[in-house]
């Protein structure tokens, strides 16, 4: 009798340990989508910061551009001397690549650029001595201990 209920006892054992496990499985699982949610809500508000940055950029530069333009043009004029219109044009090209960036569709060709090299360039992506292992990252931690 005492085998019967021993038996029974592993029986209904091994059946919660299977549970648990199952349950494991699906919190990290969860766990790993949230993470996964979480990086790309983060990711998603630095690249609008990083785009409403390049837009208050434009707007305060336009402004200097324009300015800095009619200064210039009037000073060309006044003098009868086409030099005073040379910094008008690097300056127009920093303003035309600032306006691409925060209006632009600058944004979707660095995306398609950086795919291109995701599939095609791969050896670009490689880590000096590769990637970091578990053993290496222990070494490291123990090492950093001591010091």
């Amino acid at each position: 009798m005492g085998s019967m209920i021993s038996s029974q006892m592993k029986e209904v054992m091994g059946e919660q340990m299977k549970q648990n496990k199952e349950s494991m499985s699906e919190m990290q699982d969860t766990m790993m989508e949230r993470q996964i949610v979480l990086q790309d809500q983060i990711r998603r508000r630095q690249m609008a910061s990083q785009i409403a940055r390049a837009r208050d950029f434009v707007a305060w530069y336009g402004s200097f551009y324009a300015l800095a333009g009619i200064g210039l043009i009037a000073a060309s004029r006044r003098t009868k001397n086409r030099a005073y219109l040379g910094p008008l044009v690097p300056l127009g090209f920093i303003l035309a690549y600032q306006a691409d960036l925060a209006y632009g569709n600058k944004m979707d060709r660095i995306r398609a650029e950086a795919e291109r090299i995701m599939s095609d360039e791969t050896h670009y992506l490689e880590l000096p001595f590769g990637r970091p292992t578990l053993k290496a990252v222990e070494e490291a931690r123990k090492a950093s201990k001591k010091s």
